[in-house]
């Protein structure tokens, strides 16, 4: 099938990338495992929900690479809580600024590019999922559209 084709030629292709790890489908504890370990996150899905993985990226401090689709975007912020791009040239800008900003330290730019220090926005992204979607607040909030919808 067309699907099991294009999973097959992107998995070829990742396995000669250096530094990049295919994982296919895994488990949530070895999603955890991944991402403490990760230099960054990157989420080129064409649609998504609720990117959950985000906010486990956001949570752990691991810098995230978004693509643009509304599920991403209800999420996190450009140069506040990830590095948003909008097509794979505008990823490639990004992803190169950062590398080189590993191996530096020095301000996130590039051609055209005016990138937040990664230190500060995984802090601020960190802040926004302490504040915006904590665990409480959420369980609060499903507990108010339950009490509001089905009253004693």
């Amino acid at each position: 099938a067309v699907e099991t084709d294009v999973r097959d030629a992107v998995e070829k292709r990742l396995a000669q990338a250096e530094g990049v790890i295919w994982t296919g489908s895994i488990s949530r504890p070895e999603v955890y495992l991944g991402l403490v370990q990760a230099s960054a996150l990157v989420n080129c899905s064409c649609s998504e929900g609720m990117p959950s993985v985000l906010l486990e990226a956001m949570e752990l401090r691991v810098p995230i690479f978004a693509r643009a689709i509304p599920g991403n975007m209800s999420v996190v912020t450009h140069n506040q809580t990830a590095y948003i791009f909008k097509d794979p040239l505008e990823f490639i800008a990004q992803a190169s600024a950062y590398v080189e900003w590993i191996r530096t330290r020095t301000k996130m730019c590039g051609k055209d590019l005016d990138l937040r220090d990664p230190v500060e926005m995984v802090r601020e992204a960190k802040e926004v999922v302490l504040k915006v979607h904590n665990e409480d607040i959420e369980a609060d909030c499903y507990q108010e559209m339950i009490n509001a919808n089905f009253p004693n």
